[in-house]
């Protein structure tokens, strides 16, 4: 029996009736003035996204001024590798331990990511995808091919299942970055895309299939002030989650403590409020 083919619309509609529930835990990896930065990715975690748990892990030294310090996870397994930002980067992609083994699902995330409520939620979103493209324990997708490599973005989105099926290609790497390091700003997406190949998981999709980051991205237009291009301004989604947190008192708060400890967050604010 021939197989019948489904549009992508057609496929999108298949999957959008299905319902996903389980755990989900949201995880990032730090080091230096960038733990600086995890007072608001907490905050508006916990403020936006019911159920799910935030892990940070901090590399290095905990700034005692820290107002999340309580929260944050020191872990001794990551003090063998070079302390550069590269690397740390990287290190998102290759830690494992058993706090994140006992969430259904996993989104590994940036530091500086502004997260916000959907609808649907993260977890639908990217089951489906994972289901349309047969992805199984994962989801991304190629944003760009280099020297005949897939680089897969930081934002990554990963089942139980993952840890199991990518153990050996992830080790493998742990060994190579404590050795070497990482390279380059787009290196850890690099290995990512790597990673996957080595352990037989299907091939990402070239397209994005949804909005990854789930929120307004702070390093996105720290970027786009240090090199004055002004880029394209948030949709109308974005401006209302962004003006909501303008008229946050509590979270403009923790603003004014991050602010001296990383650089362009007052001109970053200040971006948003022309919005």
């Amino acid at each position: 029996m021939i197989k019948e083919m489904l549009s992508p619309a057609q496929e999108n509609r298949k999957w959008s009736a299905v319902k996903f529930e389980g755990s989900l835990a949201i995880m990032t990896i730090v080091s230096g003035d960038y733990q600086w930065y995890l007072p608001l990715w907490f905050y508006c975690i916990q403020k936006e996204l019911e159920g799910a748990v935030p892990i940070a892990y901090v590399r290095g030294a905990l700034d005692p001024a820290l107002p999340c310090k309580d929260l944050v996870t020191t872990n001794s397994e990551l003090d063998p590798y070079p302390t550069d930002g590269y690397t740390t980067a990287a290190l998102r992609f290759l830690h494992d331990d058993h706090k994140l083994r006992q969430y259904d699902y996993c989104l590994i995330t940036d530091c500086d990511m502004l997260m916000m409520k959907e609808d649907p939620n993260l977890v639908n979103q990217h089951m489906r995808a994972c289901c349309r493209y047969g992805l199984g324990c994962y989801h991304n997708y190629v944003s760009q091919w280099v020297e005949g490599q897939p680089r897969v973005p930081g934002v990554h989105f990963v089942t139980r299942h993952w840890w199991d099926r990518t153990a050996e290609a992830r080790a493998a790497w742990a060994k190579d970055l404590q050795i070497r390091g990482a390279h380059s700003w787009e290196w850890d997406e690099l290995m990512l895309g790597k990673i996957i190949n080595q352990s037989g998981l299907t091939r990402p999709p070239e397209e994005p299939a949804l909005w990854a980051h789930h929120g307004v991205h702070l390093g996105d237009y720290r970027r786009r002030l240090e090199n004055k291009t002004p880029g394209r301004h948030p949709h109308a989604a974005h401006q209302e989650f962004i003006r909501r947190f303008l008229a946050d008192p509590d979270f403009m708060a923790l603003v004014d403590v991050c602010a001296p400890h990383l650089k362009l967050l007052y001109e970053t604010i200040n971006l948003f409020k022309t919005y």
